[in-house]
């Protein structure tokens, strides 16, 4: 028996791939870092929550840091113990960088947030100008063809982002030895979606 394997093929979902809760990702700030994680991807719209979780108030602000510019703009949200939740949605496709503006050198509370749109591709097909190609030995996706996404996603089925990366030149290789089995989706940002089974 074969056991690693990979089906590839073209997603075209309309309904978002997301937890159907109200909240679709969640952040608790503290100095000691982002929780559960940094990263999260949402949809457009969806509901960002961010949970005081002590010290200093937290404002989180558009960019990495001192000096990293955030691809698309984010706007503040501040958590204090006064306020110790706030909201916000994200209507622009994107991915977002936002930090603490209380301690910009502080990576800990350097978070991301990938937001799609899941709509974006209906009534149309995206022309897939790259495939993946899977290397078992080396448990790494190759990406080839005549024209990359200038970023890739990928993410398991329940939404969350598994890893990411930004591609240069014509073709690139993405190591995944540290994901569990299952299935995933690979998201450019060129609109074409890529459903994966590693096993």
């Amino acid at each position: 028996m074969n056991l690693t394997k990979i089906t590839l093929g073209l997603t075209l979902v309309a309904a978002p791939l997301l937890g159907l809760s109200q909240i679709a990702a969640s952040f608790t700030v503290q100095h000691s870092g982002l929780a559960p994680s940094d990263e999260a991807v949402v949809n457009v719209g969806d509901t960002i929550q961010f949970i005081y979780g002590g010290g200093g108030p937290h404002p989180m602000t558009s960019g990495h840091g001192t000096g990293i510019e955030s691809p698309t703009f984010f706007p503040t949200v501040t958590v204090t113990a006064g306020s110790p939740e706030a909201f916000c949605t994200l209507e622009e496709p994107g991915v977002y960088y936002f930090h603490c503006g209380t301690n910009p050198g502080n990576s800990n509370n350097w978070g991301t947030l990938n937001v799609v749109d899941p709509t974006s591709g209906v009534g149309e097909h995206p022309v897939a100008t790259w495939t993946p190609s899977w290397n078992a030995s080396f448990r790494q996706l190759s990406l080839n063809g005549t024209s990359l996404p200038s970023q890739v996603m990928l993410v398991d089925m329940s939404g969350k982002l598994a890893q990411s990366w930004n591609l240069v030149g014509s073709n690139a290789t993405l190591q995944v030895a540290d994901l569990p089995t299952g299935i995933y989706i690979l998201r450019g940002d060129d609109g074409v979606n890529v459903t994966l089974w590693l096993q």
